[in-house]
C-alpha cells in the first residue's frame, strides 16, 4: 500500500467508485495542491466548478459555503467532502448544498468520526451517522447512504500516525502497515463503532 492514511485510502476508492455526470459542485474542494490521489473526472461531467473561502485554492467562487452565489437548482451533483468539522456553521452549508442542487441532485459527502483534530483553518466537531442523517434530513435530503470508512485496524494506524508523525516511530508503524491492513480485511472490531468516518450519498427531497 502506497497511501498514507486509510482513511485517505477509503475516500479515495469510495469517489473513484461514485458516478459523477452533468454539473458539479465541489465545495470546500482545490483546483490545486489536492489530497489524496482522486482526480475529478472531467471528462465525462459538463463543469466542476469548486468554491472555497481560500483564493490559493483557485476556486471558481471564492466565498463563503453558505453564500454561494449561483441561482436555485444550478447543478446535478454538490461533492462536500472533509469539510463538515472545519465549518462552524454545518448546517447552513447543508442546506445551500441542498438549494444548490436540482430536483433530481445528489450530494456525495465524507466526515471523520475517529480521527486526529486537523486545524484547515478550525477543526470544530466530530458527527456520529445518527446525527449526519438527522442533519440531512433536516437541510431537505432523502434518506442517505451512509457507509463507513474502515474500522478498528484503521482507526488505530491513523491514530498512531497522527501521533506520532514527526518521530521515528513513523516508520515503524509504516512498516507494520500490513498487519492493519490484515485487520481491516478481516473485519476486526464493529465498524458501526470504531470508524475513521462516514461517506454519504444523500439524494435531494422531492418537493
Amino acid at each position: 500500500m502506497t497511501f498514507l492514511t486509510f482513511r485517505r485510502h477509503y475516500l479515495d476508492k469510495m469517489l473513484a467508485g461514485t458516478s459523477f455526470s452533468g454539473a458539479i459542485i465541489d465545495i470546500g474542494g482545490k483546483k490545486v495542491r489536492r489530497r489524496g490521489k482522486f482526480v475529478p473526472p472531467l471528462e465525462q461531467v459538463s463543469v466542476w466548478h469548486v468554491v472555497n473561502i481560500d483564493p490559493g485554492a483557485e476556486p471558481d467562487f471564492c466565498c463563503d459555503a453558505a453564500q454561494i452565489p449561483v441561482p436555485d437548482s444550478s447543478y446535478d451533483m454538490a461533492l462536500l467532502c472533509e469539510v463538515l468539522e472545519h465549518l462552524p456553521s454545518p448546517e447552513a452549508v447543508l442546506t445551500e448544498a441542498c438549494r444548490v442542487l436540482n430536483q433530481n441532485g445528489t450530494l456525495v459527502l465524507s466526515a471523520p468520526f475517529l480521527y486526529a483534530v486537523h486545524a484547515d483553518p478550525a477543526d470544530y466537531q466530530r458527527w456520529t451517522a445518527d446525527k449526519l442523517s438527522q442533519s440531512l434530513a433536516t437541510a431537505g435530503f432523502e434518506s442517505a447512504d451512509i457507509s463507513t470508512m474502515g474500522g478498528f485496524g484503521a482507526v488505530i494506524y491513523d491514530m498512531a500516525m497522527a501521533l506520532w508523525s514527526n518521530t521515528r516511530w513513523r516508520h515503524l508503524f509504516r512498516f507494520l502497515r500490513p498487519v492493519f491492513a490484515l485487520m481491516e480485511r478481516l473485519n476486526v472490531g464493529n465498524p458501526a463503532k470504531v470508524t475513521t468516518g462516514y461517506f454519504v450519498l444523500a439524494p435531494k427531497r422531492s418537493e
